[in-house]
């Protein structure tokens, strides 16, 4: 019912290669035709979704479907890329009677019990001899953290067993395998810091139902908190005052 599209510029098509149009009853724009070998197809944009968000912003909040078109045409021709968030008829009718994402404030995140559902982004940086960041990761969709290892570097940058991966490095990670994340996390290492957004399943799952798109560039992510250093760090670094 619910989807992210990422369109990426392809060098031999020119457009995002999909038309959409208004229609009555409905406070979307309709997707009426996506063109093959395009970048909207390799998205997984279909015919007959309702766009919802464009990038963060929510179309119930753009004043015109002109509007619109220019910030899908712009992102994508400035930055390679738009994201759009989708729903099928179905689903958009769903969301629809029951308030969901039309109303102007579907959620606030400034209320203390939504934003502990917040994406968090943590910045884990390896000291001294470390070579580790100190978690595992457990293959799925999204690709999550299995387990961080206590007094780790990921510990005390505030990763979380369970955390979902969002962004490696601000890479969206939705479309990349397993193996592509693991291997840009090895990479990491070797220059011995880590950006990574994460969302804990709690938070997944409330974003997924309010079709709430997931970046770190949305006000409300949170910084991941590190945690008071450990005796055995502290010992290890010099303070210069």
């Amino acid at each position: 019912v619910l989807g992210k599209c990422v369109l990426v510029r392809d060098p031999s098509f020119h457009g995002c290669g999909f038309r959409m149009i208004e229609k009555d009853n409905y406070d979307t724009p309709i997707v009426v035709e996506v063109r093959q070998n395009s970048p909207a197809k390799r998205s997984g944009l279909t015919e007959g979704d309702q766009i919802i968000y464009i990038e963060t912003r929510n179309v119930q909040a753009i004043r015109s479907f002109d509007e619109m078109t220019l910030l899908i045409q712009r992102t994508f021709e400035e930055t390679g890329q738009v994201t759009l968030v989708t729903l099928t008829g179905p689903g958009y009718q769903v969301l629809k009677r029951k308030g969901g994402y039309l109303q102007p404030d579907p959620f606030d995140y400034q209320l203390p019990f939504v934003r502990e559902l917040a994406p968090r982004l943590c910045r884990i940086v390896l000291y001294n001899h470390e070579q580790d960041f100190g978690f595992t990761l457990q293959r799925g969709n999204p690709i999550h953290i299995k387990d961080v290892h206590p007094g780790s570097p990921a510990y005390e940058f505030g990763l979380r067993a369970n955390d979902k991966i969002l962004e490696i490095n601000s890479r969206d990670t939705t479309y990349l395998s397993s193996d592509q994340i693991i291997e840009m996390i090895e990479a990491s290492k070797r220059r011995r810091q880590l950006e990574i957004l994460v969302i804990d399943p709690a938070g997944y799952e409330f974003s997924l139902k309010h079709a709430i798109p997931l970046n770190s560039l949305l006000p409300f992510v949170q910084s991941g908190q590190r945690r008071a250093a450990s005796s055995r760090r502290g010992q290890q670094e010099a303070v210069y005052l």
